[in-house]
């Protein structure tokens, strides 16, 4: 057993100075006017606030250099295991003079720590994550030697994780303490589009001729990607066609949005095939890059009949023209086909596109004209 060499300060209820003054006071007399020296060992671990935070055991020595002593109540040495707020414990000794001295102390023993929990102040933002500012909270409770303190309220505004703790401590006053925490998932960053996939290559010359989607490809370094839009096109007519996306991650943060243009063109060529026209007839094609010429051809059945070469991406066929020699007209009841190559420096390009019209008299009803425009 060790023994404690000073006064335990907190527990002691009783002095040696109260020995003479009636803690069973100091009786008889004889020789020896001195009462008997009481003096307490308490061996275990000793916390705050005047409390143990193991078993104690309890020890006294009770000594009289004159007279000795002649008799002892309550000096047996004493272990106490249980937590407790304050248990007394009394050594009464007489000397040989009949002279009686005691000593009383309190034991208090907290060994078990206290109750410790902590508390996200909302629910999560978005399925299981954050996206802005929490606050941890800590919150304890002790039943023996009561709570003292805990962590402050933490506040959490990353960066962004995918498995965060944030943990706090409570302490009781007898010292013991616990931690608690919280995992918390954080993710305040949009994800960003990294690409954009159309879901064929252009039909021809770098242009869309029917509807075509677009899938979007999005990045995110914490809570990863959910959705992307996949847009689709199948409007007017454009040199400059657009569609617009975002991507949105599992935290729910949503891209900025990403635009796409192209070339969209239904169909490349004008007239639409099959339309019913009057002369004089009007063709307009889509630009083709590096086209330095156009080489537009009509036919009727196996003749050609034209074969111009315009450096803009329109072509007036009049009532007559002149190719090879003769003259030709556009003559009512006829069915004509028109072609029309791109000139790309010294050789042709494939073909830009095809289409037929039918001439009509004047008393019939046409269904296009002159003002029907492939772009916008």
């Amino acid at each position: 057993m060790t023994r404690f060499r000073r006064l335990h300060p907190l527990m002691l209820v009783a002095g040696a100075a109260a020995l003479s003054l009636g803690l069973g006071g100091a009786s008889g007399r004889g020789a020896d006017p001195t009462p008997p020296v009481i003096t307490p060992s308490i061996t275990g671990t000793l916390g705050d606030n005047g409390w143990h935070r193991s078993n104690v055991t309890v020890g006294w020595s009770a000594v009289d250099p004159d007279s000795g002593i002649t008799q002892t109540t309550g000096c047996d040495t004493a272990t106490f295991t249980q937590d407790t707020t304050g248990v007394a414990r009394t050594c009464h000794a007489v000397n040989g003079a009949g002279l009686t001295g005691s000593y009383t102390l309190v034991v208090k023993i907290d060994k078990t720590p206290p109750a410790a929990s902590a508390a996200l102040d909302r629910e999560p933002d978005f399925g299981a994550w954050h996206t802005s500012p929490v606050t941890v909270g800590f919150s304890g409770s002790d039943q023996t030697s009561l709570l003292a303190s805990c962590t402050a309220p933490v506040t959490y505004a990353g960066p962004d994780t995918d498995d965060r703790q944030v943990a706090g401590v409570c302490r009781d006053r007898a010292g013991n303490e616990s931690s608690a925490s919280v995992t918390l998932r954080y993710d305040a960053t949009a994800p960003a589009v990294k690409k954009v996939v159309p879901a064929r290559r252009p039909d021809r010359y770098g242009w869309f001729t029917r509807p075509i989607r677009f899938a979007l490809r999005g990045e995110d370094a914490t809570s990863g990607i959910a959705s992307c839009d996949a847009p689709r096109y199948a409007g007017a007519n454009s040199a400059r066609a657009s569609v617009s996306g975002t991507c949105r991650d599992r935290a729910g943060n949503v891209s900025a949005p990403r635009v796409v243009r192209f070339k969209y063109s239904r169909p490349l060529l004008v007239p639409k095939p099959g339309l019913r026209m009057r002369a004089p007839v009007r063709l307009q094609w889509v630009k083709v890059e590096r086209a330095n010429l156009y080489n537009v051809q009509l036919w009727r059945g196996k003749r050609k009949l034209l074969s111009a070469w315009p450096r803009g991406t329109s072509y007036r066929l009049g009532r007559t023209w002149a190719y090879e020699g003769r003259r030709y007209a556009l003559e009512p009841g006829r069915r004509y086909r028109l072609y029309v190559w791109p000139r790309l420096g010294s050789r042709y390009g494939r073909l830009l596109g095809y289409t037929y019209f039918d001439v009509v008299r004047r008393a019939d009803r046409a269904t296009g004209g002159a003002d029907v425009a492939p772009l916008r």
